[in-house]
């Protein structure tokens, strides 16, 4: 199984470039099948405001698993422009 600690702590910290690291490094060695690795990039991308890619990433999730909650309601977040990326402790 899969731990997905360092994608949230790396979310988190604003450390959007480790997360997507992180999520290609996964792909790359799981066939592509954890949702989790997708819905972090979506995260990741999001942050960064690269909204288009953040929910191709996030859609990917729910043809997946459409019974990703988190991942439908950031899709909603982006498209009405409410989505709040974490603000890193200082």
């Amino acid at each position: 199984w899969y731990l997905f600690t360092p994608f949230e702590t790396y979310y988190q910290l604003g450390r959007y470039d480790d997360v997507l690291r992180l999520a290609d490094n996964l792909d790359r060695t799981s066939q592509n099948y954890v949702e989790e690795a997708w819905y972090y990039r979506g995260l990741a991308y999001a942050a960064q405001g690269r909204s288009d890619d953040a929910i191709t990433q996030l859609e990917r999730v729910l043809r997946f698993n459409e019974n990703y909650t988190l991942a439908a309601e950031a899709i909603s977040a982006i498209r009405s422009n409410t989505y709040v990326p974490p603000v890193p402790a200082s």
